[in-house]
């Protein structure tokens, strides 16, 4: 039988900074003139957004995430799990470049993985030529300058693609209570995506770390104060990361549904954050969750920790 968690449990003065955006480009415009179709393209009749969008800056989180630009064809490709990634192909992704691009996705089981890949000069050219992301291996790739602007909405829909496709949620055992502590990550070959990355989450009031193993770079972040921040400016499109997140509601509901109002009277707990109600909300056994403020426990302390062979740089 789980023990319960006592009222003073995690209690600290670990506050996560407010949203401070220091980018100073406010220009959402798209240049479209270096686009060029192919007679295919035309027969699709395929567009593009002459404005950065949040759709957009969320499909441009995946390219970086899972997407792959070839540098010898005019090919693009986004491939995720076969195991637990196929709801959100079929059911936000393929949606999201009909929308974006009138382009009709062809999902596919491949070798190890599941997804499409398109053949297509337009859609090349603007991914090259209007959003600057580069063709061939990620290995120098960064996050594009056209996503760096002074706008939290754009901000936090890059992010939310990126994680959705690369990143990783996890609640591990701690304080002897079972997958209880969050931690959010994303692994990278590329140094400098890593690092603006970090850098755009820490300017929405995030605590990140990057690591560095030798081979890969990953941006980390652990504890309640950075998953409720991260749930409610970010938040998840893809069903794996909703799933993991109603198990672990059911089974801590009092962290997930908020204190009583005798504990923020105590000092024990104190209002943080605002759950909204979104397309994204996750679904309770009563249905979906409706805007509210909740009271969130002080979160356990979330020092940076080191194991076996790296570095790690806080932010």
């Amino acid at each position: 039988m789980q023990k319960p968690i006592p009222f003073n449990f995690g209690r600290n003065k670990n506050i996560l900074k407010p949203v401070d955006i220091t980018f100073e480009n406010t220009n959402l415009d798209l240049d479209l003139s270096p686009v060029s179709y192919s007679k295919i393209d035309v027969e699709r009749n395929l567009i593009f957004p002459e404005k950065l969008t949040p759709d957009l800056a969320e499909e441009i989180g995946m390219h970086l995430g899972d997407g792959f630009l070839s540098a010898k064809r005019n090919e693009y490709r986004l491939k995720g799990s076969y195991i637990d990634e196929r709801e959100f192909y079929k059911d936000f992704i393929k949606p999201l470049y009909k929308r974006l691009f009138n382009l009709d996705v062809s999902l596919k089981d491949y070798a190890q993985c599941y997804g499409f890949e398109v053949c297509s000069r337009a859609l090349w050219t603007f991914k090259a030529n209007v959003l600057k992301i580069p063709a061939g291996r990620k290995t120098g790739i960064r996050v594009p300058e056209i996503v760096k602007v002074k706008d939290q909405e754009i901000l936090s829909a890059f992010l939310r693609g990126y994680f959705d496709t690369d990143g990783c949620l996890s609640f591990v055992s701690k304080y002897g209570y079972p997958s209880y502590y969050p931690t959010i990550s994303a692994s990278s070959i590329s140094e400098f995506l890593t690092k603006d990355v970090a850098e755009i989450l820490s300017m929405l009031g995030l605590r990140p770390y990057v690591w560095f193993d030798g081979n890969w770079w990953s941006v980390q972040m652990f504890g309640y104060a950075n998953f409720f921040r991260f749930f409610d400016l970010i938040g998840w499109n893809s069903k794996k990361y909703i799933d993991k997140i109603n198990a672990w509601r059911l089974r801590y509901p009092k962290l997930a549904n908020g204190a009583s109002g005798e504990m923020v009277s105590q000092g024990l707990v104190e209002p943080l954050f605002r759950v909204r109600s979104s397309a994204r909300a996750l679904q309770s056994p009563g249905g979906t969750l409706s805007p509210l403020e909740i009271a969130f426990p002080r979160p356990p302390s979330c020092k940076p920790f080191l194991s076996g062979k790296g570095r790690m740089i806080g932010f």
